[in-house]
């Protein structure tokens, strides 16, 4: 149910004319919070960029 949220919310940026790049980052980031809850947002940027979540326990590995 959660994935036609985040894909009903993605269709709806989309039609407001928000760039598809925009659009998916910031469906993005809100999976990514809705997934791993606040303690993944430092290293959301990380996240993207690497295309596949970090566990709990790898993403301090930057703080380190």
């Amino acid at each position: 149910m959660v994935i036609l949220y985040i894909f009903i919310a993605l269709i709806l940026l989309i039609l407001i004319n928000v760039p598809v790049a925009v659009a998916l980052a910031l469906v993005g980031t809100i999976a990514t919070f809705m997934t791993y809850g606040n303690m993944a947002m430092p290293t959301v940027g990380m996240t993207m960029f690497e295309g596949r979540p970090t566990s709990r326990l790898s993403q301090y590995r930057c703080l380190f």
